[in-house]
Parts: C-alpha cells; structure tokens; sequence
C-alpha cells in the first residue's frame, strides 16, 4: 500500500513535469527569414512589466535597433512584446517563451502583432545572441538551434575540447545576415 502511494506520487510528479514542457520543431534559418515580417539587429535598452486590459501580465522590450534586416521598421526604438513577466508578487511564466535582458546584443526575428510591436517568432526560436570575441573581434551568433555558445571558460581550459567540438557550428553575424538578405524577398 505504501509503495503504490509512493510510486502513484512520483508518476504525478513525473506527469506534472512532462505537461510544462516545451517540444518545439525548430525552425531553420531561411523559415525563420520567410515567416518573419521584420528581422532587427540592435541592443536590448529596457524591459516593463504590466497588466494588459485583460488583466494578463506582459513584457515589454524596448530595443535600440542597430540594422533593419528585413521588414518595415523605420525607427530607431523598436518595441518587442511577450507573455509572461514579473510583476509586484505576481509571475506569470510561459514555458519555452524567450527572455531578453538589458545590454544584450540580439538579432530579433519578429511577427508584427495589430499594433505594430514585435513577437518573437517561434518563442525562443527567433532570438539570435551576438558575441563579440574580445580578441578577435569576430562577431558570432547563437540561439537555442543556430550556432554554438561561445565558451566564456579561459582559453587554456578550452584547449582540450578543441579536437572534440566542431568549428563549423560556428555560425558568424555576417553569414547570418548574408542568409537572411538571400531569403529577403521570400515574404
């Protein structure tokens, strides 16, 4: 009797985990171009929090626009909207939802909703992270399915890997945009 309670538990656990999680298709980069109405480069400046009419609570990001890739955005600021935020005591949390935070340079690829503010296209799909290699000076991108993660350990700890992991995950900002401008008129 115990141990059917205990295992009726962790089955419940185990479902509970299973229903929050996210299975997504991932997108390519030439679906990403073609299902975007705007692709921006730019630099998170400042992010809200607030309760829409409907009483949901929401973000909101202004981003400094650097380049525009595709789309028709003719500002300078440009204002992204999510689901999901914190605000007061309250939080809302959507699962596989992407988060920006200030300072980061991104490339954005973003569906206009009726007011004219960017959706991140596919959740987390449709934010790319720009590094800068400090030494270098190359600028690479990645997201959740694109690119690698730079290594931020210190290069004689990196040594090691090098023969283990691929260069070619490699995915460069001006490869990225030189996909993107291919695909350009697709929409």
């Amino acid at each position: 009797m115990k141990h059917r309670f205990f295992n009726s538990l962790i089955l419940m656990v185990l479902l509970a985990i299973r229903a929050h999680a996210v299975q997504m298709e991932p997108l390519s980069i030439d679906e990403l171009t073609a299902k975007s109405d705007a692709i921006l480069k730019g630099r998170v400046e400042s992010l809200t929090t607030f309760k829409d009419d409907q009483g949901r609570i929401l973000t909101k990001v202004i981003l400094n626009v650097q380049e525009v890739w595709k789309g028709p955005v003719s500002t300078n600021h440009f204002t992204i909207v999510l689901a999901g935020g914190i605000l007061g005591d309250e939080k809302t949390v959507v699962s596989g939802q992407v988060q920006y935070l200030p300072g980061e340079d991104i490339i954005a690829f973003l569906v206009l909703n009726q007011r004219g503010e960017g959706v991140t296209l596919g959740l987390v799909q449709g934010k790319f992270n720009v590094h800068t290699d400090s030494t270098s000076g190359l600028q690479t991108v990645h997201s959740r399915f694109h690119g690698r993660k730079p290594d931020s350990r210190p290069a004689s700890a990196r040594i090691s890997t090098q023969a283990v992991v691929s260069l070619s995950d490699d995915l460069t900002l001006d490869s990225l945009k030189e996909k993107v401008s291919g695909r350009k008129d697709s929409k």
